[in-house]
């Protein structure tokens, strides 16, 4: 049944974002005058088509995107075809598509902003703060608690991890709270950090009991590790996840094997031994600190909501470049398969938490599919629009059809190359077993 629904889901996740991207196309050229010969979704082999005035409208097998063919596409010999058109309107034609999915995100994040959203909550704590990073400088330490971030407030690791790579480069206002009193400091989130630190240096986790009693009691992680007769190293685990953590570190697998006894055992010898130095029981130790909570905004509320998150998203992917580039680091993507796997996980967790984050995630691939799209290479949106302005440039004078088309040819090779190259990969990584979100 888990299957159907995540082949479902991914069609109709991939047929919206095909069709709206192509629709900029085909309306913009209907209102140019062009005369389009096909609507296409998919790529051949065809599957069925119809008719409908001049333009035949088909489905075709490979769920890859789909195409609207024009007349004349680079040659102007006749009146109707999209050569013969003025730059500005070829312009308009060729950006369409990308125009479109960049609204349907738009569209799709305020509506996803009125529906109901379940998500876990908790308070953001660090645990500790790296020397020399933006952290340190800015003055933060080991159990402030993070309120806020340039006036937003922070709920979960989820949102810090947000805004810090929101604002990556630029400086941010953050609030904490530091011995009962809030304080507010400047913190610039790096392109490259060092490895095995963040953008700013600190290492995070949800307010859970044995930090909160550990904070309350005046003891520092090092006293805790040292009373408990841990690492240090095991304490911050324990801080960084709460009790589900006790007995599971590799250090303590050890330790149980050495001792002859199981991780279970020595779970319940570490948690008395908590309660003890702690002055708690054991129940208080072990209950969580995160709260369920549900929120939707009304459409008044929504609607600026829904705009600024797409123009974040946009945001975001100009920080994930530069910070690509800054750390000379290859891009992590998928191909239809992974695609469908993200679909699929989503899917699932959209049963449990609402339809909310499937909209998000529609939104998103389609802010990816725009920005693939816009890319300056022959065959894309991005690459007939280069040859376009390479035009203007010229003063008008165009580049030879068949020279663009030869163009065109080895963008679709290198193109659909590039696909089955990333399916390979993403069907070796599932048959390994091995996550997308790594």
């Amino acid at each position: 049944m888990q299957i159907v629904l995540n082949i479902a889901t991914f069609a109709v996740v991939l047929v919206v974002l095909v069709v709206v991207h192509e629709l900029g196309h085909f309306l913009t050229a209907k209102r140019a005058g062009v005369r389009v010969l096909e609507f296409a979704i998919g790529y051949p082999p065809r599957l069925f088509a119809f008719r409908r005035g001049e333009t035949e409208y088909s489905l075709n097998l490979l769920p890859l995107g789909g195409y609207v063919r024009m007349v004349g596409e680079e040659d102007p010999t006749d009146p109707r075809s999209l050569a013969a058109q003025s730059i500005p309107w070829r312009l308009a034609i060729l950006s369409g598509g990308v125009i479109m999915n960049v609204l349907l995100a738009f569209v799709l994040f305020t509506v996803s902003a009125m529906l109901p959203r379940t998500e876990l909550v908790g308070n953001v704590v660090i645990l500790g703060v790296r020397p020399g990073s933006p952290a340190e400088i800015a003055g933060l330490r080991p159990d402030d608690v993070v309120v806020s971030v340039n006036g937003r407030p922070i709920r979960g690791l989820g949102e810090l991890r947000y805004n810090v790579n929101l604002n990556l480069g630029q400086p941010m206002d953050l609030v904490v709270r530091r011995d009962g009193r809030e304080v507010q400091t400047r913190v610039t989130p790096r392109f490259a950090p060092p490895p095995g630190e963040g953008a700013t240096g600190i290492v995070i986790g949800v307010e859970n009991p044995i930090w909160r009693w550990r904070v309350e009691r005046g003891l520092t992680t090092d006293q805790l590790a040292e009373r408990v007769g841990v690492p240090v190293e095991v304490a911050q685990v324990w801080e960084l996840a709460g009790a589900d953590a006790i007995g599971r570190t590799e250090w303590e697998r050890q330790q149980a094997a050495q001792r002859g006894s199981t991780p279970e055992q020595l779970r319940d010898e570490y948690l008395a031994s908590l309660s003890s130095l702690l002055g708690v029981s054991t129940a208080q130790l072990t209950e969580s600190y995160l709260q369920q909570q549900t929120r939707a905004l009304s459409p008044i509320d929504a609607i600026p909501a829904g705009i600024q998150r797409g123009w974040e998203m946009l945001v975001l992917y100009k920080n994930d470049i530069t910070s690509m580039i800054a750390q000379r680091s290859a891009p992590q993507v998928a191909g239809p398969v992974g695609i469908y796997e993200i679909t699929g996980q989503v899917a699932q967790q959209a049963t449990r938490s609402g339809p909310a984050v499937l909209l998000d995630l529609m939104a998103l691939l389609s802010i990816n599919l725009a920005i693939i799209n816009a890319l300056p290479i022959p065959m894309l949106d991005g690459g007939r629009i280069m040859f376009v302005l390479i035009e203007a440039v010229r003063g008008g004078k165009r580049i030879a059809p068949e020279k663009e088309r030869f163009a065109h040819l080895i963008g679709a090779a290198f193109l659909f190359t590039l696909i089955i190259a990333i399916t390979f990969n993403d069907v070796i990584r599932l048959v390994s077993g091995e996550s997308i979100f790594r």
